[in-house]
């Protein structure tokens, strides 16, 4: 048994609801910016009243489907479960009650499937959005109506685990700040009145480059040349970098050791700056980079601790601007807290096995990730609910003629 393929336009027209709100009624005001990636999840409702919404909105309620035209890539698709007003950068699709559950539409559109296909035609450089031609054209596969609950309600069991992975993962990722604060207090404020150093007293300071991209030779495959990009991840420690210096390159690269810390002290926002991860290799880095590495007496986790605590700190010392930036001078000047050795040590033996504990459960979440992928791909293949299908088969029959009927009505 195949499913018939549909084209959106046939099953989910653009369809904003038909509902008036008093100007002074407070309403859900929903933009991109609320809607999270890949899940739709809506962590706060802004809501403010209906005279506030500008021109550029359309109204929506529980029959919609919300769909972002904008950047397509961002994967943002929302299943609203009230009456609200939305950008127009959102589409009110809305599925047709006798043909499409609208769970089922809205897992498809956050389906690698179809992100790979929407990602694909877009038109506009800055802001690019979906070409709507192609996108009201799209067929997707429409099960019946039951086999569609069927499919929704396995991936809702699925996407629950996922969702309880990443809460857990949020939480660990509080317990190193908190450890730090409680053995040392708020770097910031420094309660407890340690005594402080400067950066370049706990730390030799250097700042990365870029040999010439004119001279080829300085780029293979030696030494991993790490960018801001690979410091910007749950991870603890740098991620591996897709480009790397020669041999030659090294002698005009500048390196650092493995124990090291790299901080973010060039970036496109001053919000950027002060990002850090561990090194657990040697690598060369770029210049928007400043690498840290301890000196003698000076515990190499305490110090990448004190980094992530402390990031305002690197913060303040940024010139601002369009971009942030804090110069190899201005970096050094930082003040830290320096505790004495043996307290330091305490602290780092906790945080190794606390970077360890989360190299360990960035796995497991990867792996959950890949599971969730590979089960939605299973869903919309027909594939998920295969045997499920072949147990109500002279049920399903009738449902997709009912569907076929219906849509030739329509």
């Amino acid at each position: 048994m195949e499913w018939r393929r549909y084209a959106i336009r046939e099953v989910a027209p653009a369809v904003p609801a038909q509902v008036r709100f008093k100007p002074d009624e407070l309403v859900w005001h929903l933009g991109l910016e609320h809607i999270a990636s890949h899940t739709g999840e809506i962590p706060h409702k802004h809501k403010a009243p209906a005279a506030e919404a500008g021109s550029s909105t359309i109204a929506f309620d529980q029959g919609n489907v919300l769909y972002s035209k904008l950047r397509p890539y961002l994967n943002k698709v929302a299943v609203p479960e009230e009456a609200g007003i939305a950008t127009t950068e959102l589409i009110p699709l809305r599925p047709r009650e006798d043909l499409l559950y609208r769970k089922y539409l809205a897992y498809y559109l956050r389906s690698p499937t179809f992100l790979s296909f929407a990602s694909q035609y877009v038109t506009g450089a800055k802001m690019p959005r979906v070409i709507l031609d192609r996108f009201w054209a799209h067929e997707l596969p429409l099960p019946p109506l039951s086999e569609q609950r069927r499919i929704v309600e396995i991936l809702d069991q699925a996407d629950r685990i996922r969702r309880l992975r990443v809460e857990a993962d949020a939480k660990a990722e509080r317990i190193l700040p908190v450890l730090f604060i409680k053995m040392f207090g708020d770097p910031v404020t420094n309660p407890r009145g340690w005594r402080k150093r400067r950066i370049s007293e706990l730390a030799v300071v250097m700042t990365g480059n870029t040999p010439s991209r004119k001279k080829p030779k300085y780029y293979g495959d030696y030494i991993e040349w790490v960018k801001s990009d690979n410091l910007n991840t749950p991870s603890h420690y740098i991620t591996r970098s897709s480009e790397c210096l020669s041999e030659q390159g090294v002698g005009v690269g500048r390196t650092a050791p493995s124990g090291s810390t790299l901080v973010t002290c060039i970036a496109g926002s001053p919000g950027a700056i002060g990002n850090a991860a561990l090194t657990e290799r040697k690598v060369a880095f770029n210049q928007q980079i400043n690498s840290a590495t301890p000196r003698d007496g000076v515990d190499a986790y305490f110090l990448y601790g004190h980094f992530v605590v402390g990031k305002r700190l690197v913060q303040a010392a940024s010139t601002g601007g369009m971009k942030g930036m804090v110069s190899k001078s201005r970096f050094s000047a930082i003040e830290f807290l320096a505790p004495p050795p043996d307290l330091q040590e305490c602290f780092g033996n906790q945080c190794r096995r606390l970077c360890v504990q989360n190299e360990s459960r960035l796995n497991q979440t990867r792996k959950l990730e890949e599971l969730f992928v590979l089960i939605t791909h299973r869903a919309f293949s027909g594939a998920l609910t295969e045997s499920w299908r072949e147990a109500h088969e002279k049920e399903l029959l009738q449902e997709m003629e009912q569907q076929a009927r219906a849509l030739a009505v329509g």
